[in-house]
């Protein structure tokens, strides 16, 4: 009934059905894993959720002023369009910090959350990958954006995000802004551009360091999977430490393709 709800393929869960639709009125989680436990794990459950319910929160002016300085280009106005960007890089830059000030080990715990909070949420019975960061709607609405390839690839995108958000990145994947620009000539918007590819880059540098730590935390249950790339080949990852060096290795292989 989800995956028809959410018209996704995967039967292992995604960020919105798992996480951005758990919330209910009173903002509580409305389906845990940690009911009965101590105040800590309860706390780092809630707050791994509260971090990307409230990234997408303070995303949607992003999302707006992102349709803006499209219009912008459109009507040949690219004061227009450097405003709008101006505007949205502030947003993604208060956005970023929230996200680092945040994840913390005060907040998450480095030592449960893999076992009691990502582990049940993103590692799935039947094999097929769960619920991952890489599901964000605005890091992968800042990548469509900036003509960035997407990660885990499009092909896949299908798994675990819902029809109306593939619509969205598409739309901004076949506009491509930066090549609408530099079409037009446009000097202003394509140094406001690259100032959004710096704001993303600082963000993955930091995003890699903290990952790192928390998922080279030993669980040996969890079969060499990690989140976002469940299933690694033996061959690639025939132990926890081969697994992490491989996780690694993917986010050092995103940061090199964000330019």
């Amino acid at each position: 009934m989800l995956q028809h709800r959410f018209d996704v393929w995967s039967s292992g869960g995604n960020l919105t059905s798992n996480i951005y639709y758990d919330f209910n009125e009173r903002q509580e989680l409305e389906y845990s894993f940690t009911v009965g436990m101590s105040e800590i794990h309860r706390e780092t459950e809630r707050w791994n959720a509260t971090l990307f319910v409230e990234m997408e929160r303070k995303a949607i002016p992003v999302y707006h002023l992102m349709v803006e300085a499209i219009e912008g280009i459109e009507a040949a106005k690219p004061l227009m369009t450097v405003e709008a960007l101006r505007s949205a890089n502030s947003h993604l830059k208060g956005i970023f910090k929230y996200f680092f000030d945040n994840l913390t080990d005060s907040n998450i715990s480095r030592e449960l959350w893999m076992a009691y909070v990502q582990g049940p949420h993103g590692w799935a019975l039947d094999g097929m990958d769960g619920v991952s960061g890489g599901q964000s709607l605005v890091i992968r609405t800042v990548d469509a954006f900036l003509d960035i390839q997407p990660f885990p690839a499009l092909e896949v995108e299908g798994l675990h995000l819902p029809r109306p958000q593939r619509n969205w990145l598409n739309t901004l994947r076949e506009y491509n802004i930066r090549a609408a620009s530099r079409n037009s000539n446009y000097k202003d918007v394509d140094a406001e551009l690259e100032g959004m590819v710096k704001h993303l880059r600082i963000w993955r540098m930091g995003h890699m360091r903290r990952m790192v730590a928390y998922e080279s935390i030993p669980r040996p249950e969890r079969q060499k999977m990690t989140a976002g790339r469940s299933l690694v080949a033996e061959d690639i990852a025939p132990d926890e430490d081969a697994m992490v060096h491989h996780l690694t290795e993917q986010l050092a292989l995103r940061l090199k393709q964000t330019k």
